[in-house]
């Protein structure tokens, strides 16, 4: 599986508003750098320039 599908899938499986605001986090990240790559780590989106690297996970509040 490709990794954007994948994060894809663990978008889509979230409540709606967790979805929304994962949707919009990730439209900024590639808005900031196109340069930035999807990865899959630690169970969940990240995205990584360099070696430098940020995730988005939705939790439970």
């Amino acid at each position: 599986m490709l990794v954007q599908e994948q994060i894809n899938q663990y978008i889509a499986a979230q409540p709606e508003w967790q979805r929304k605001l994962l949707v919009r986090l990730r439209q900024l990240v590639h808005a900031t750098d196109p340069e930035i790559e999807e990865v899959w780590r630690w169970s969940g989106p990240h995205f990584d320039r360099n070696g430098i690297m940020v995730g988005i996970f939705a939790h439970k509040t």
